[in-house]
Protein backbone atom coordinates (compact mmCIF):
# COMPACT_ATOMS: atom_id res chain seq x y z
CA UNK A 1 0.00 0.00 0.00
CA UNK A 2 1.34 3.36 -0.63
CA UNK A 3 0.94 6.27 1.51
CA UNK A 4 0.97 9.93 0.78
CA UNK A 5 0.14 13.15 2.00
CA UNK A 6 0.04 16.54 0.16
CA UNK A 7 2.30 19.02 1.87
CA UNK A 8 1.79 22.71 1.34
CA UNK A 9 4.91 23.93 0.20
CA UNK A 10 4.79 27.36 1.76
CA UNK A 11 4.66 25.70 5.51
CA UNK A 12 7.29 22.93 5.47
CA UNK A 13 5.62 21.49 8.96
CA UNK A 14 7.53 18.57 11.08
CA UNK A 15 8.01 15.32 8.91
CA UNK A 16 7.74 13.21 12.24
CA UNK A 17 4.36 14.34 12.48
CA UNK A 18 3.56 13.85 8.96
CA UNK A 19 4.44 10.07 9.00
CA UNK A 20 2.29 9.93 12.13
CA UNK A 21 -0.79 11.24 10.10
CA UNK A 22 0.59 8.62 7.26
CA UNK A 23 1.01 6.05 10.25
CA UNK A 24 -2.83 7.06 11.19
CA UNK A 25 -4.28 7.04 8.18
CA UNK A 26 -2.77 3.20 7.53
CA UNK A 27 -4.29 2.27 10.79
CA UNK A 28 -7.83 3.24 9.93
CA UNK A 29 -7.90 2.37 6.43
CA UNK A 30 -5.76 -1.17 7.04
CA UNK A 31 -5.27 -2.14 10.43
CA UNK A 32 -3.00 -4.75 10.92
CA UNK A 33 -0.83 -3.30 7.91
CA UNK A 34 2.44 -3.04 10.88
CA UNK A 35 2.28 -7.13 10.91
CA UNK A 36 2.46 -8.02 7.22
CA UNK A 37 4.60 -5.21 6.55
CA UNK A 38 7.29 -5.90 4.31
CA UNK A 39 9.51 -2.96 3.59
CA UNK A 40 9.21 0.27 4.75
CA UNK A 41 9.91 3.57 2.92
CA UNK A 42 9.37 7.14 4.26
CA UNK A 43 10.41 9.90 2.40
CA UNK A 44 9.17 12.92 3.65
CA UNK A 45 10.59 15.71 1.38
CA UNK A 46 10.87 13.95 -2.17
CA UNK A 47 9.83 15.71 -5.48
CA UNK A 48 7.24 15.53 -7.65
CA UNK A 49 7.06 15.29 -11.24
CA UNK A 50 4.04 15.40 -13.04
CA UNK A 51 3.56 15.60 -17.20
CA UNK A 52 -0.10 16.63 -18.50
CA UNK A 53 -1.39 14.85 -21.39
CA UNK A 54 -1.46 17.55 -24.29
CA UNK A 55 -2.48 17.31 -27.08
CA UNK A 56 0.45 17.24 -29.61
CA UNK A 57 1.60 14.34 -28.12
CA UNK A 58 -1.80 12.61 -28.54
CA UNK A 59 -3.54 12.96 -25.37
CA UNK A 60 -3.63 10.31 -23.03
CA UNK A 61 -3.33 7.88 -25.80
CA UNK A 62 0.29 9.54 -25.88
CA UNK A 63 1.14 8.01 -23.35
CA UNK A 64 3.11 4.71 -22.51
CA UNK A 65 1.34 1.75 -22.80
CA UNK A 66 1.17 -0.90 -20.13
CA UNK A 67 2.72 -3.25 -21.71
CA UNK A 68 6.34 -2.38 -22.53
CA UNK A 69 7.44 -3.07 -26.37
CA UNK A 70 10.23 -5.65 -26.87
CA UNK A 71 10.48 -6.58 -23.59
CA UNK A 72 8.49 -9.75 -22.72
CA UNK A 73 6.81 -9.60 -19.16
CA UNK A 74 7.56 -6.19 -18.49
CA UNK A 75 4.39 -4.15 -17.70
CA UNK A 76 3.80 -0.63 -16.50
CA UNK A 77 1.33 1.22 -13.94
CA UNK A 78 1.24 4.41 -12.54
CA UNK A 79 -0.31 7.76 -12.80
CA UNK A 80 1.42 8.68 -16.38
CA UNK A 81 0.79 5.07 -17.70
CA UNK A 82 -2.03 4.29 -20.25
CA UNK A 83 -4.71 6.12 -22.46
CA UNK A 84 -7.00 6.17 -19.27
CA UNK A 85 -7.44 8.14 -16.35
CA UNK A 86 -5.48 11.05 -14.76
CA UNK A 87 -3.04 10.37 -11.39
CA UNK A 88 -4.47 8.34 -9.08
CA UNK A 89 -7.29 6.98 -12.10
CA UNK A 90 -4.31 6.10 -14.36
CA UNK A 91 -2.45 4.08 -11.40
CA UNK A 92 -5.45 1.96 -10.85
CA UNK A 93 -6.38 1.55 -14.34
CA UNK A 94 -2.69 1.25 -15.63
CA UNK A 95 -2.48 -1.29 -12.53
CA UNK A 96 -5.82 -3.62 -13.67
CA UNK A 97 -4.67 -4.46 -17.10
CA UNK A 98 -1.21 -5.35 -16.25
CA UNK A 99 -2.93 -7.68 -14.01
CA UNK A 100 -5.49 -8.54 -16.67
CA UNK A 101 -2.39 -8.76 -18.94
CA UNK A 102 -0.82 -11.36 -16.17
CA UNK A 103 -3.77 -13.50 -16.02
CA UNK A 104 -4.89 -13.67 -19.69
CA UNK A 105 -0.95 -14.43 -20.23
CA UNK A 106 -1.55 -17.87 -18.10
CA UNK A 107 1.40 -18.25 -16.73
CA UNK A 108 1.11 -15.42 -13.93
CA UNK A 109 1.71 -18.48 -11.14
CA UNK A 110 5.28 -18.42 -12.90
CA UNK A 111 5.54 -15.27 -12.13
CA UNK A 112 7.47 -13.47 -9.29
CA UNK A 113 6.76 -9.68 -7.84
CA UNK A 114 8.35 -7.72 -5.91
CA UNK A 115 6.44 -5.05 -3.82
CA UNK A 116 5.63 -3.54 -0.67
CA UNK A 117 4.73 -0.45 1.54
CA UNK A 118 6.37 2.46 0.57
CA UNK A 119 5.26 5.40 3.05
CA UNK A 120 5.66 9.16 1.44
CA UNK A 121 4.97 12.84 1.78
CA UNK A 122 5.18 15.50 -0.75
CA UNK A 123 6.65 19.20 -0.24
CA UNK A 124 6.99 21.06 -3.03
Amino acid sequence: MISFKQLDPRHPGDPREDERDLEDLLDAAQPGWRDVLLRRQYLPRIEAAGALPVAEEGGFAGRPDTEVPGIADLYLAGDWVGPEGFLVDASMASARRAARLLIDDGSLSQRRTVAGPVLQSRAG
